[in-house]
């Protein structure tokens, strides 16, 4: 009845992928990998998120102890516990990702020897295939946006000072991490970590829906030193208050409910980063997280992020000392849409296959003038629909949503 009650209740579809996956485990683990894998192919994620997700089921499906993807030198997703050097009772399933015949990326996984759980070759290629268009589109737009030194920001940096001062100090604080060990640093660059929050502390981002907040918490998980550790992602708001202490704790055996002990997402994130999206006044949770905070255990950094920091002083989440970042909405950001715009142009033209190489004047016009109440992500939503809709190589004002041709 709980697990059910969940499906009903919980809204995030990824979540309720997750929980349809461990029903159909009854029936046999490679099926059930490859039913979830199905639908979590119909949403339309992101790609970082995507490669996430897909990791995270098949190392629930493997029974895996961790799983990386890895392209190139850079770890795109972790999931679990890398192997320590003496641990002789993991192996180690490795497969590669292709693009068409082109190798893009390896789907890692590492298990214990002595697991009953046995996937076969087939359902772990099943896995790698649907892993080959993000990689590709991951890496075909790596290094086209400016960077942030000491800070591995995947996102278009602009030129408006509230937002680069921002990234600047996301920067300083993912680096003061490893402040203390890290050789050659410059003293000006120690100084300033130093005067910011302690090594691993509590987090805050506080931006409206759409501001780029969760790319911003990957980026300072990515640019210390928990970056080959799990990334993990929890959207409070959409999880009852009754079950999210289970989400985030776990629960121990309960044999007269029938219910298995399961560790919480916190404890499965250990040396990783968790980022808790709209943890509001309502959930009372804050004090188990300080308690985590303050000992450790387990070792996860806290990313609180938060659309009213009016709710966040209200969770105790955000107090004295505790470093904030403010994310400025977009049409604080004007002569930041242009370079956006042209941006979501060339990663919309390739992920769509479509040979559209920029805007007219008019449209970008539009653009500039309108409020965007979503943010980045509204425009750009705008952008892919324009692409997909152009009849040549320019996007005009006619296709556009209705909203700004008006």
């Amino acid at each position: 009845m709980r697990l059910l009650r969940r499906l009903a209740m919980t809204a995030d579809a990824t979540e309720t992928i997750n929980l349809l996956m461990i029903v159909d485990q009854a029936q046999g683990s490679d099926a059930a990998m490859l039913n979830a894998l199905a639908a979590l192919s119909t949403l339309r994620l992101e790609p970082t998120m995507f490669v996430e997700q897909v990791l995270s089921l098949a190392c629930r499906a493997t029974n895996a102890i961790y799983g990386a993807v890895v392209a190139g030198e850079r770890v795109i997703a972790a999931w679990g516990r890398p192997r320590v050097a003496q641990d002789q009772e993991r192996e180690t399933l490795t497969v590669p990702i292709l693009f068409g015949k082109t190798p893009v990326g390896v789907l890692r996984i590492e298990r214990d020897r002595q697991s009953h759980v046995r996937p076969s070759r087939v359902s772990l290629d099943g896995v790698a295939g649907p892993l080959s268009v993000p990689l590709h589109r991951l890496g075909a737009h790596e290094g086209q946006t400016e960077t942030v030194p000491n800070l591995l920001f995947r996102g278009v940096v602009g030129r408006s000072p509230a937002y680069r001062s921002q990234l600047a100090k996301a920067a300083r604080l993912a680096q003061t991490q490893a402040a203390g060990t890290v050789q050659g640093r410059r003293r000006s660059q120690l100084a300033k970590a130093a005067r910011l929050a302690q090594t691993d502390g509590p987090l805050v981002i506080v931006g409206e829906c759409g501001t780029g907040r969760r790319l911003l918490a990957r980026a300072v998980h990515e640019s210390g030193r928990r970056a080959t550790a799990p990334f993990t992602v929890i959207h409070c708001d959409v999880v009852p208050d009754d079950l999210l202490a289970d989400e985030l704790f776990g629960h121990p055996d309960d044999e007269r409910a029938g219910i298995k002990a399961r560790p919480g997402r916190l404890a499965v994130a250990g040396g990783g980063t968790v980022v808790l999206f709209e943890l509001d006044a309502r959930s009372g949770l804050w004090p188990r997280l300080e308690a985590i905070v303050e000992t450790h255990e387990p070792d996860v950094r806290i990313i609180t992020v938060t659309s009213d920091a009016e709710a966040a002083w209200g969770t105790g989440c955000l107090r004295p000392g505790v470093p904030v970042l403010t994310l400025p909405p977009l049409r604080e950001r004007r002569p930041d849409i242009a370079e956006l715009a042209r941006f979501f142009v060339r990663a919309s033209s390739e992920q769509f296959s479509r040979d559209v190489e920029g805007l007219s004047s008019e449209a970008l016009a539009r653009l500039e003038a309108y409020d965007w109440p979503g943010n980045v992500q509204e425009l750009q939503q705008a952008i892919e629909r324009a692409v997909v809709l152009a009849e040549d190589r320019i996007a005009d004002i006619c296709h556009l949503p209705p909203e700004l041709r008006e």
